[in-house]
């Protein structure tokens, strides 16, 4: 007997960050979630905010270079040094 994979369903919408120095960021987020699991996948999002570390990391793996940047300026703040 095999496993048959769920329907997906994608929950999508548009939202505008604004960062300290005033650009506003706009981004889309898209949640790919089985058919019918709509509120288990709202839950979900409601911790995505626990993720942050993991979220960072993917950000420095892309050699994004505002997550970069913003980690230099943390760097240099708290007198840190590559030596």
């Amino acid at each position: 007997m095999t496993e048959q994979t769920p329907e997906i369903d994608t929950l999508e919408f548009e939202i505008t960050a604004t960062a300290a120095n005033g650009i506003q960021i706009p981004m889309t987020v898209a949640i790919g979630y089985p058919k019918d699991y709509g509120f288990y996948a709202v839950k979900a999002v409601e911790e995505i905010s626990s993720m942050s570390y993991q979220l960072y990391q993917k950000m420095i793996d892309r050699s994004d270079i505002s997550t970069l940047q913003a980690l230099m300026n943390l760097q240099n703040e708290s007198g840190e040094t590559d030596d």
